[in-house]
């Protein structure tokens, strides 16, 4: 992750967002502290990212390092629910998994407002892309044409046959939702 970058090309099995897949959980670890602002809150900020609370989860050999966005009003949900008490955006930035201490997963998510009348304002959102151009926001089935994707339906998520890259759409398959955008991007 020494390339930490929020705009980083994505290189399935190998690289997203300048973290690369089999690094050390230490040297990861050893690595965010240079971006924490706030150890007592979690806060941290990432160059050109906005500022994200991390939350570690541990399960058996797997631990997960997740970044999600700190101000909700990149969400845009107050701004749609001024009233609401509970925000049902996505607020996951960006997931870091770990298995048997070395990087297993890197993935990204669409958090991004969307207005009333749907227009999307991607600015705040992962910004880097694979090398066909497919990034956050942009058409499934555009990235079907580059990418030999099959539907999980378990998963509800689009996994490319030859490995190394999951793309997450709109909870379907293409045939029946074929307007979907790409609203989560991992490397495996």
């Amino acid at each position: 992750m020494s390339n930490f970058s929020w705009n980083a090309p994505i290189v399935p099995g190998m690289t997203l967002a300048g973290i690369k897949l089999g690094s050390d959980l230490e040297d990861f670890k050893a690595l965010i502290k240079v971006y924490c602002v706030d150890f007592v809150s979690g806060l941290y900020k990432f160059p050109e990212a906005p500022l994200f609370l991390l939350a570690v989860n541990e399960q058996q050999d797997r631990i997960y390092f997740k970044f999600t966005v700190a101000d909700v009003a990149l969400t845009g949900w107050y701004s749609q629910f001024p009233e609401s008490k509970l925000v049902s955006s996505e607020t996951r930035a960006l997931v870091v998994g770990f298995l048997d201490k070395k990087v297993s997963s890197v993935s990204v998510w669409m958090f991004d407002y969307f207005d009333v009348l749907g227009d999307k304002k991607l600015t705040y959102s992962y910004q880097g892309c694979l090398a066909d151009g497919t990034r956050l926001g942009s058409r499934m089935d555009v990235a079907a044409s580059f990418y030999d994707l099959v539907y999980d339906e378990a998963e509800e998520w689009f996994y490319e046959k030859s490995g190394g890259v999951i793309l997450g759409g709109g909870g379907g398959d293409l045939e029946d939702f074929e307007d979907q955008e790409v609203a989560m991007i991992m490397v495996i």
